[in-house]
């Protein structure tokens, strides 16, 4: 759950940093805000990160990259 939580107060920072200076700053912003926000927060969303991360914990970089390579 530490991991989730920090992966997105990066994602929220990265996206603060990447409309910096941005025309559409401010309609990025609230659809963080408004969407975005919601979705990262969602129960089932998060149960089916915990549980995703779970299934994947023990795959080897060979197995993240073959993966990677099929999307």
């Amino acid at each position: 759950m530490i991991k989730f939580l920090s992966a997105t107060a990066a994602i929220c920072v990265m996206a603060s940093a990447a409309t910096a200076g941005n025309p559409y700053s401010d309609t990025l912003t609230s659809l963080v805000d408004s969407t975005i926000s919601g979705w990262v927060t969602d129960p089932a969303v998060v149960a089916a990160i915990i549980a995703q991360n779970a299934e994947t914990a023990s795959y080897s970089d060979d197995q993240v990259a073959e993966l990677d390579a099929l999307w």
